[in-house]
């Protein structure tokens, strides 16, 4: 159960139940404040979110009402039809989306406060810098749409370690054998570590990157998935025909 933020107009977790075996859950009671429910304002629209829980690291989000205390109070309960957990439902589709951060030399130095990727952004904007700012943009709409909540993000353009070599494709978490980044923040973490760790150069290719991500789409064509690829950039293409193409 989350409520929402006016101010920033997001809602925020107030209260996550233990999961419940079967299909007909009893979450018993349990006693909050009001002040935490909804700040006291009864007719605060709260947002109540239900899970089938698979893996503990990725339950499948099944649906979600939005209410207020009032409204909850007044209702004399709500019953309908059961439908199967499993089969597929018409129109139901889910969202896939992969970042792709631009690292090339043309950004200038991550420390200094013209660069697009200045690293001391976030003491001047709580957004941080315009990259930053373009992936929580984008990311937060789409991830309400992605029941997995994992995104995988890339860098191209820039000399990674150890061996220094320019990449125009490279896990942006460096490290990790897998691309996933956990959550939007964890896109952005990877980011923020990355950008420490390699040098941006060049060129700008577009290519490489457009077409493994459009191969690893169609091994995964099963079920109704919309996939975005959201490459954020500043600068020309140097290798536009071969982008057009892979396009």
């Amino acid at each position: 159960m989350s409520k929402i933020n006016d101010q920033a107009k997001k809602f925020i977790l107030v209260w996550k139940s233990h999961p419940c075996p079967g299909t007909d859950p009893d979450w018993g009671v349990f006693t909050m404040s009001i002040s935490t429910v909804c700040n006291g304002d009864k007719d605060r629209t709260l947002k109540l979110e239900f899970f089938l829980q698979g893996f503990p690291e990725n339950p499948t989000h099944i649906g979600c009402v939005y209410a207020s205390v009032n409204r909850l109070v007044s209702s004399a309960g709500v019953g309908g039809e059961s439908l199967p957990v499993q089969g597929q439902y018409g129109n139901q589709t889910s969202s896939r989306l992969t970042v792709v951060q631009y690292m090339t030399g043309s950004n200038g130095d991550p420390n200094d406060p013209g660069s697009l990727h200045y690293m001391g952004a976030a003491q001047l904007n709580p957004s941080g810098n315009p990259y930053e700012q373009a992936v929580c943009a984008v990311g937060e709409i789409i991830q309400d749409y992605d029941n997995t909540k994992s995104f995988p993000a890339y860098g191209f353009g820039a000399r990674i370690p150890p061996s220094g070599i320019v990449s125009h494709k490279f896990h942006l978490n460096l490290q990790n054998p897998s691309p996933l980044c956990y959550s939007i923040p964890g896109v952005l973490e990877s980011y923020r570590s990355c950008i420490r760790q390699v040098q941006l150069w060049g060129p700008t290719n577009f290519a490489p990157i457009i077409r493994d991500v459009a191969a690893m789409t169609l091994q995964n064509s099963n079920g109704p998935h919309y996939y975005v690829l959201l490459m954020i950039t500043d600068g020309i293409i140097n290798d536009m025909e071969e982008t057009t193409e892979a396009i």
